[in-house]
């Protein structure tokens, strides 16, 4: 009979110890997931709050620099090309290549490739613009020539000078520079007063001076 309580104690005190042990279990258990979502709860909170940078302290007195931007740079308008009159006298004879005009020389009509200017005899002939002498010779009709070359295909011729110009094939010339002097050696046009014959082509091509002179 004593034995027998004895086995009883001990099934009890067992089972008492069994209960313990799952308690204890239990209480670590809850305790642990608790932290756990504690945890988890403070991650997604820190995950939802926005990164805000502040701004970098800025010296007193310092200027705030801003951010650079491209420059931009406006073309500059093209400068026209200076021209001066070769002379200053009245026009004589004008320029006509699209009819005929009365020659008081040869006395019949015909063109007339440039505009005769009056000047007198001795008078300096300057260039109209700048440019580049490409020719210094006798021509048959219209005597003592010098040929300029300027841009844009542009040539211009002055005609009737004296036998000496100014200046020789291959110098460089400025509009306004003096190339020679008026010297009446034009035979096709001697019936005229004293004058410079003044030719411009562009291209090879004659045009009206006064469209080169004036524009």
């Amino acid at each position: 009979m004593q034995n027998h309580k004895d086995q009883n104690g001990k099934t009890k005190g067992f089972y008492i110890l069994l209960a313990l042990c799952v308690l204890v279990i239990g209480v670590s258990g809850y305790i642990f997931l608790s932290d756990a979502a504690q945890e988890q709860k403070e991650v997604e909170a820190s995950l939802s709050v926005p990164v805000r940078t502040e701004p970098a302290e800025q010296t007193p007195g310092a200027e705030t620099k801003q951010p650079e931007q491209a420059e931009q740079t406006t073309p500059a308008l093209a400068q026209t090309e200076q021209t001066v009159m070769p002379v200053s006298g009245d026009v004589l004879q004008p320029y006509s290549m699209e009819q005929l005009s009365y020659n008081t020389t040869t006395r019949d009509w015909r063109t007339h490739n440039g505009v005769d200017l009056a000047a007198e005899l001795g008078q300096s002939v300057k260039a109209a613009r700048s440019g580049t002498v490409m020719a210094v010779y006798e021509d048959d009709y219209y005597g003592m020539t010098v040929a300029l070359q300027h841009e844009d295909g542009y040539t211009t011729a002055y005609c009737g000078l004296a036998a000496e110009p100014k200046v020789a094939a291959g110098e460089q010339v400025k509009a306004g520079q003096i190339i020679g002097e008026i010297g009446g050696t034009a035979l096709i046009e001697t019936a005229l007063d004293s004058h410079l014959h003044f030719e411009v082509c562009k291209n090879g091509v004659p045009v009206d001076p006064a469209g080169f002179l004036y524009n």
